[in-house]
């Protein structure tokens, strides 16, 4: 409990995909409501924290934003490891990022814990003039 009396729960939300499609833009804007469109590359990986109360029950998000360059793929089953909530990130815009996503889901896979929830975000929706990822789904 803490000093109002409600419960507290701690998430761990790693946000995983190729670089600069908006890790980074999405955790930001999540945590302390701000939004810009000139992020420098992630290294390694960077934290960051939000709570929220529902239902009389205080959430700690932990946000682990990681890099999504080639150099630091290895170190991303670390912050994988215990992490409750994975969010896996495309960009609209980027054609491969999308194509990519079959890459993340892997290392979640063989990194994560077998209960972790997981959600796939296509970013970058406020540029649909360039858009190459559609919103259809073929059927085979």
């Amino acid at each position: 409990m803490n000093g109002n009396g409600a419960s507290q729960t701690k998430l761990k939300v790693v946000l995983i995909g190729d670089a600069a499609v908006g890790k980074t833009s999405l955790s930001v804007r999540f945590t302390e409501d701000k939004f810009g469109d000139n992020y420098r590359y992630t290294i390694g990986g960077s934290y960051c924290t939000r709570s929220l109360y529902v239902d009389n029950k205080k959430i700690m998000f932990q946000i682990w934003d990681t890099a999504g360059t080639e150099r630091f793929k290895s170190i991303v089953p670390f912050y994988l490891r215990d992490a409750d909530v994975a969010i896996v990130a495309y960009d609209i815009t980027e054609r491969n990022t999308f194509e990519n996503i079959n890459q993340w889901l892997r290392l979640l896979q063989e990194s994560a814990p077998e209960t972790i929830k997981c959600a796939l975000v296509g970013n970058k929706c406020d540029l649909l003039e360039k858009r190459q990822v559609t919103t259809q789904v073929k059927h085979t």
